[in-house]
């Protein structure tokens, strides 16, 4: 399956900040890596799309799950392109849950590098393998 570009709108609400956050990823790859990324706002398949945590947090899932049910919530995560696979740096809880309502796409900033160049080394487990970690018995400080 192909991607394909989205619209960014005007600038203003849920994708302005997304772009945000998204913004200051691409910041600090820039830094750490010495390379200048592309960003493109597109519609990628969720097939091809990896986690790079180990677990979610189920008080945040439900929270998410509830904002996507009902308030249609759709901010694009963010995810860096290798090949043809797509690891999420941001957004892990709303691509196990479009996943989990079998979405065949999500709508996703990618960030490109430069030809030649490439973000670390990830190993590719399914984004359904995600534990869900309870952290309401978490210590209160």
């Amino acid at each position: 399956m192909r991607t394909r570009k989205v619209n960014a709108g005007n600038g203003t609400g849920k994708l302005e900040g997304s772009f945000e956050k998204s913004g200051c990823i691409v910041k600090s790859l820039e830094i750490i890596y010495q390379v200048k990324l592309s960003v493109d706002l597109e519609e990628i398949p969720l097939e091809r799309v990896y986690p790079t945590e180990d677990f979610l947090e189920n008080d945040k899932l439900a929270l998410v799950f509830k904002k996507i049910a009902e308030e249609k919530y759709d901010v694009p995560i963010t995810v860096v392109n290798s090949g043809r696979d797509y690891f999420v740096l941001d957004g892990h809880h709303r691509a196990f849950i479009c996943k989990k309502l079998m979405h065949a796409t999500i709508k996703a900033n990618v960030l490109r590098f430069p030809e030649g160049r490439t973000y670390r080394e990830i190993s590719r487990h399914p984004l359904e393998d995600l534990r869900i970690k309870d952290i309401s018995a978490r210590a209160k400080f």
